[in-house]
């Protein structure tokens, strides 16, 4: 009789890049459909990454939707010198309201428990494989 495989357990760093990957991809398959695959600040490159307007350092809105769009990697990196003008666009697209909301909820301290990690993972997972990137779309202001 064969052995059962189980199943493997990642640590709670490797659960976190997981998360970040699927949100990464559930993020450009979203805005692809949007922008129609070319980046919505420059619109002369493609989605290669996600674009996140407030750091994803801050785990509170690390994995939220409404603080990331799929981006270049030339207007990514250029981000990090000068917010400014992006902030601007979210301001222009979803509003000051959202913002002002999005930046209130990064200040709140969240802590993921590695079950939380997983069941994220699951459910981002399910999102891509159902095809209902559409869920994900922001209301415009």
């Amino acid at each position: 009789m064969a052995k059962r495989k189980r199943p493997i357990m990642l640590s709670r760093s490797g659960l976190v890049a997981k998360c970040d990957m699927l949100f990464s991809l559930a993020t450009r398959l979203r805005d692809k459909k949007i922008y129609n695959g070319m980046c919505p600040f420059c619109g002369n490159n493609p989605i290669q990454c996600s674009f996140h307007f407030v750091t994803r350092a801050k785990y509170s809105t690390r994995w939220d939707f409404t603080n990331a769009v799929g981006a270049c990697k030339g207007c990514n990196f250029h981000m990090e010198f000068n917010a400014n003008p992006y902030i601007l666009w979210y301001i222009k697209t979803c509003g000051e309201r959202r913002y002002e909301s999005l930046v209130r909820r990064s200040d709140q301290l969240s802590r993921f428990s590695c079950q939380d990690l997983r069941d994220l993972c699951a459910k981002i997972t399910s999102m891509i494989e159902l095809g209902n990137i559409e869920s994900l779309i922001p209301e415009k202001k």
